[in-house]
């Protein structure tokens, strides 16, 4: 799975759009945003080489939309899912639930997404492949 790094400071892109970011060999997820957070792009499963760079081609960021999922369980001794997050695994895009198990996701990029839940009690699960909506 590819791991998430939450970078300290901003990061430009060169004259033609690409992304250089000093990390260690692995694979990442890229979560780019304008400088007023209003638009967002997602690329997923990025490759760092042994140099320790990310060179990313050029990402448009469009809108931010949103996913609306709703967390259900089979258990009936469950009726109360206020305590699960829908979340994206490798980010940081996550979302509580209420009690019947909606959640939305806000500040999403234009892409589809694997949507997971977890539940204290329950455990972690998937969710679907949802597209974000502007």
């Amino acid at each position: 799975m590819a791991r998430h790094v939450q970078a300290a400071r901003d990061l430009g892109t060169d004259a033609s759009g690409r992304v250089f970011v000093d990390l260690p060999p692995g694979r990442y997820n890229l979560l780019a945003s304008s400088a007023d957070d209003t638009r967002k792009a997602w690329r997923s499963d990025l490759r760092v080489a042994g140099n320790g760079i990310l060179e990313a081609a050029p990402i448009p960021v469009r809108p931010n939309g949103r996913i609306e999922e709703r967390v259900r369980t089979v258990d009936p001794g469950i009726t109360d899912l206020l305590t699960a997050e829908a979340f994206i695994p490798g980010s940081v895009l996550q979302a509580k639930t209420t009690r019947d198990g909606r959640s939305v996701i806000e500040g999403m990029p234009e892409s589809q997404f694997e949507v997971f839940a977890w539940h204290p009690d329950l455990g972690e699960a998937y969710l679907d492949l949802a597209s974000a909506i502007a």
